[in-house]
């Protein structure tokens, strides 16, 4: 599948402007599209994450690569990844608010947790926290 031109990419985000609205979509939109931002982010509430699976939805051949978030993102992306299809089911059987509960479980669960502290501790002594 080829990737999508500038115009197309540009004709979806008009269509469907809360992509620029949201975090976790705007890294993903930047990632995707190889527009390189400065900050990264991960999908951090339901409705961040709907928009994700929007621009999923839109650019089928962007969730193939998927892995790359995980790779080159935060360590929050690689948590997040390894839930995706749960927390897609969720968002469309039960709706956002729910998508944000099990989103949260994943971010907060006990492993994150120890991971968030290396990433602080590692920020603290000037280490990039997203290797």
């Amino acid at each position: 599948m080829k990737n999508p031109s500038d115009s197309e990419i540009l004709g979806f985000v008009m269509r469907h402007p809360a992509v620029l609205e949201h975090t976790g979509a705007r890294t993903l939109l930047s990632r995707m599209s190889a527009k390189p931002m400065t900050r990264r982010h991960h999908p951090a509430t339901g409705r961040d994450f709907a928009t994700c699976v929007l621009l999923l939805n839109g650019f089928p051949g962007w969730r193939k690569r998927l892995d790359e978030m995980a790779q080159e993102q935060s360590g929050c992306w690689r948590a997040l990844l390894q839930h995706w299809p749960l927390l897609e089911r969720v968002l469309c059987e039960k709706g956002r608010d729910a998508a944000h509960e099990k989103l949260r479980e994943v971010l907060d669960a006990p492993e994150r947790n120890l991971a968030f502290q290396t990433i602080l501790s590692r920020a603290r002594n000037g280490v990039d926290y997203h290797a």
